[in-house]
């Protein structure tokens, strides 16, 4: 409510603030549709479809500054690893910044200034909580991710559920613009409000990321590492070196030979962002990555 109030407010008195962009995760039946498209719509005056565009498959944008809200609906999880990247990349752009270029067809671009936000729905299926960004420690306090009700609601007709909506909105409304937000809830940061992450969701979402698989990989490898050189506080070295390294051993071969350096170095810059104890230096024009020893299962 308070992130919805800060939003609302910020429309209806012309003075846009900065705020988190929210995933609504939950299982079907659960009103995730209903809220974004029909009740945050009406409330804005308008919300948009923004997916061809976040997801890279436009670059014309225009129609999108019109409006306060852009919203991905969850058909788009199985988005292919290039298109998550762009996406990912697009999400964070468009919580830090304000100024950005409006591509209109057969214009010439611009820039505008827009200060509104992304709504995703999703399910709360393995496959479909990967439209959730990585969500390194830098992208943490631009996100808020909550998750619906676990039991499916037994909705009215939908012209019932129009109607009550077209009564209670107005009065919803006027409250959301009186509430007095709670003082535990306030945060003096550029978003205003503290950030939310159910708990499930956030493990499920790490369990989910692009960078999971990787971090198993790399698990598997530092435990046998480490146990081999019990002396050794850590390893350091390039990400080829680091490659060469994981394809040493035979059952571990096959799980990376999709593997390139490039992606190696990504992945470890990825599991860096999230809090994992890797460090990285610059030396002799490479950059060396310095992996710290993890505790050896016995």
């Amino acid at each position: 409510m308070a992130w919805l109030r800060r939003l609302y407010k910020g429309a209806h008195d012309l003075q846009m603030d900065r705020g988190q962009n929210v995933f609504l995760i939950g299982s079907a039946g659960t009103g995730k549709t209903l809220l974004s498209q029909n009740i945050l719509n009406k409330l804005l005056s308008g919300a948009v479809d923004a997916q061809s565009y976040l997801l890279g498959d436009s670059t014309f944008n225009s129609q999108l500054f019109e409006a306060a809200m852009w919203l991905v609906d969850d058909n788009s999880s199985t988005v292919s690893a290039q298109k998550h990247a762009v996406f990912s990349s697009t999400i964070k752009k468009l919580t830090s910044n304000q100024i950005f270029e409006y591509n209109k067809k057969f214009s010439v671009a611009a820039t505008v200034e827009w200060l509104g936000r992304v709504f995703v729905t999703a399910n709360d299926d393995e496959e479909s909580l990967r439209i959730i960004p990585d969500l390194e420690i830098s992208s943490l306090g631009k996100t808020m991710l909550f998750r619906t009700t676990r039991v499916p609601y037994v909705f009215p007709e939908s012209k019932e559920v129009e109607a009550i909506i077209r009564r209670e909105l107005p009065h919803f409304a006027r409250w959301l613009l009186e509430w007095e937000v709670p003082a535990h809830i306030v945060d003096t940061h550029r978003y205003g409000v503290k950030c939310y992450h159910e708990a499930s969701l956030l493990k499920k979402a790490e369990h989910s990321s692009r960078s999971n698989a990787f971090s198993e990989i790399l698990d598997d490898w530092a435990t046998e590492y480490f146990r081999d050189h019990p002396t050794e506080p850590s390893w350091s070295g390039t990400a080829f070196k680091l490659l060469k390294e994981f394809s040493k051993e035979d059952d571990r071969r096959a799980a990376v030979k999709n593997l390139t350096v490039d992606i190696v170095s990504r992945q470890l810059s990825a599991l860096k962002g999230k809090g994992h104890k890797i460090e990285s230096s610059e030396k002799s024009g490479s950059r060396i990555w310095t992996i710290q020893r993890i505790e050896v299962k016995k």
